[in-house]
């Protein structure tokens, strides 16, 4: 297994100085969570939506932001979902981002959320956590390698597993603490060059034997 990396330059916990013109181009106010990545069935949009309204029940200030082009094989569902639910006005829904949008978004936002069935890595929670912001993550991603007691999993895809994740990763100031301090050296290892050399020794390896 050869894990990808994150780029720590561009993904860091320090704000850059235009970082409040970049969320107020995008029209993203504070406080939020964040939905970063494309959205797929795979990644169980409905009952993450339904567990961000039930959060909000208690939080009614709270918004979420979704960074990801929809491509769910039928896209209008997803609006229908927030209509459903009630959370028109709640949900700012950007579609897909420029790059340089993503850390501001990461570092802007209360917490992450990236729950999915099944992924070949799962990059955008390490992003999340190298810019200093916990994430609601599933099982099954690169983070199990590189990570596996991480506090804020989620063991089954339903609503309820869901929300009460996300209200442990808002609620428990002093677990966030941790979190946050034991990701920088955890993800230090995670460099892009290391695993472009460690791919490069494996194709070797294949070629030779």
């Amino acid at each position: 297994v050869v894990p990808h990396g994150v780029d720590r330059d561009r993904f860091s916990p320090v704000p850059s100085p235009a970082e409040g013109e970049v969320l107020a181009a995008m029209e993203v106010g504070r406080p939020y969570v964040l939905w970063a990545g494309t959205v797929f069935e795979r990644r169980v949009p409905r009952e993450v939506l339904e567990a961000f309204a039930a959060v909000r029940d208690s939080r009614p200030q709270f918004g979420l932001v979704i960074a990801g082009a929809n491509r769910m094989r039928r896209p209008e569902r997803l609006e229908a979902w927030i209509k459903d639910l009630g959370l028109e006005g709640a949900v700012r829904n950007l579609g897909w981002v420029e790059d340089e949008a993503l850390a501001p978004l990461y570092r802007g936002a209360e917490l992450g959320v990236y729950v999915s069935r099944h992924e070949g890595f799962g990059v955008p929670p390490l992003e999340c956590l190298a810019c200093g912001t916990p994430v609601v993550v599933s099982r099954g991603l690169g983070l199990d390698d590189v990570w596996p007691d991480y506090p804020f999993r989620v063991q089954d895809f339903d609503m309820e597993s869901i929300r009460d994740a996300m209200t442990r990763a808002l609620e428990d100031q002093d677990l966030r603490s941790r979190v946050k301090k034991k990701a920088g050296p955890i993800l230090t290892a995670l460099d892009w060059e290391q695993s472009s050399r460690r791919l490069v020794a494996e194709l070797d390896r294949a070629r030779v034997s």
